[in-house]
């Protein structure tokens, strides 16, 4: 009996064994009833079952933790690589293309624009600028900006600029190039060719227009008449920019052009005065070879008549110079529309006298008009509104010298002379007095041409 137990426990041993090592290859029933003297086996396997399950879990949770931290990776490489992508794409689009334009602005427009003292139009104009001028930014504003073009410093709205790369793509697609030396001397050929003749030198900072270029030579312009090629090696690509004119720089060469032309007139005056002054003495001597010796008794009250003639006539002209030398005013020559404008110019610094008519002791706006233009032989009203009837109707951006603009609100109040380049001389306020102003310091209501070219 004792060996029937052994045996039969022998047996549920081995079939235990049995069936934990059928249960780690995963064949056993889920619903596999146990027992009593199983038990022990069966905790056993609980055990077992329970560190397959568990590892099991831990494998999952590993791979798991292993997929998530993949996807993290992945997903951290992939915003990295967005992240790379969209500061390159930053990148080239904040790349500037045209660096010496970072802090300058372009005019760009078929005539010129106003500086004016304040970002408004109703600032006053302290300078124009023309096309292609080029100009320092100070202050950019979201309307005006404030710049500094030569001497000039003010501000100009920001829809009549360029700046930054649209200002340098304009430059180089319009606006004429030149060259600067950037070499103590350099020697200028007559061909694009070291072997060829050297025309002359040139030193460092010279400046000159390009005629034409290459990669190796530059043909640029010594004057007018005389052009040679240089070395690309030792030049520096630059434009033949424009830059601002100050009111007092306008005002200066004005006036410099006026006393220009009063020389020349005064020297073609003496140059007509020893011409006539020639031709009298040659008639004279004429006269004398020709004469008859005998006494004529009417000659003396001929010569007295002669005298009394020549006497008053003097005597006229020298009040008419001495009217005009008291005045300061120099008597208008020529009959065109620029000898008018430089005439009315002369008066500029006279005072402003409301009613007044008198170029050298004051008028009004419309007074000075119709005192300039009656030195012309021509009558006009003492009435702004009523000169802009004379005439003929012209286009503002088609004026010529001696014109008259008209300005106001919705109705005329106050006239001007056109003076060319852009400007005007009129008898502006009892402040200024007559002074130069830009034609365009406001909008002009119209304009009429009473005088020709």
């Amino acid at each position: 009996m004792s060996k029937a137990k052994s045996f039969k426990k022998t047996i549920v041993v081995a079939a235990a064994a049995g069936m934990m090592i059928t249960t780690s290859i995963g064949t056993v029933s889920a619903g596999q009833i146990y027992s009593d003297s199983t038990v022990g086996i069966s905790s056993a396997f609980d055990r077992y079952a329970n560190t397959l399950a568990g590892n099991d879990k831990n494998a999952g949770d590993a791979a798991k933790a292993a997929t998530s931290t993949d996807a993290q990776k992945t997903t951290a490489s992939a915003g990295k690589n967005a992240a790379e992508a969209k500061k390159d794409k930053t990148s080239e689009e904040n790349k500037v293309k045209y660096p010496d334009f970072k802090d300058k602005c372009l005019v760009a427009t078929e005539d010129y624009v106003n500086i004016r003292s304040g970002a408004g139009t109703d600032s006053d104009v302290v300078g124009i600028i023309g096309n292609n001028g080029i100009a320092t930014i100070e202050k950019k504003g979201k309307e005006w900006t404030k710049v500094t073009s030569g001497d000039c410093t003010g501000y100009i709205r920001n829809d009549l600029l360029l700046f930054g790369d649209d200002a340098g793509a304009y430059a180089e697609a319009n606006c004429p190039k030149q060259v600067t030396v950037n070499t103590e001397t350099l020697n200028v050929r007559t061909e694009a060719d070291v072997n060829s003749d050297c025309i002359t030198q040139v030193g460092s900072g010279q400046s000159f227009d390009v005629i034409s270029q290459d990669d190796k030579w530059v043909q640029i312009a010594l004057d007018d008449e005389t052009n040679g090629y240089v070395s690309t090696e030792f030049v520096d690509d630059t434009y033949a920019f424009a830059t601002a004119k100050s009111m007092e720089q306008i005002q200066a060469e004005l006036d410099a052009k006026a006393a220009e032309e009063k020389a020349a007139e005064e020297q073609a005056r003496q140059e007509q005065e020893s011409a006539d002054e020639a031709e009298a003495e040659d008639a004279s001597d004429d006269s004398q070879s020709t004469e008859d010796d005998s006494y004529t008794p009417d000659q003396p009250d001929t010569d007295s008549a002669d005298q009394s003639s020549d006497t008053s006539d003097d005597t006229s002209s020298d009040s008419s110079d001495s009217d005009d030398s008291q005045n300061n005013v120099v008597a208008p020559s020529g009959q065109t529309g620029i000898d008018l404008a430089n005439f009315a110019t002369q008066f500029v610094g006279n005072p402003y006298v409301y009613g007044g008519s008198s170029l050298t002791d004051g008028a009004d706006c419309s007074g000075f008009v119709m005192a300039v233009y009656a030195q012309f032989g021509y009558s006009l009203p003492h009435s702004a509104g009523a000169q802009s009837q004379y005439g003929t109707r012209v286009d503002t951006s088609s004026l010529e010298p001696g014109d008259i603009l008209f300005y106001g609100d919705s109705s005329i109040e106050h006239c001007a002379i056109y003076i060319g380049d852009g400007m005007i001389v009129h008898a502006s306020t009892e402040e200024t007095g007559i002074k130069i102003s830009s034609a365009f310091y406001r909008d002009p209501l119209c304009a009429v041409r009473i005088i020709g070219q």
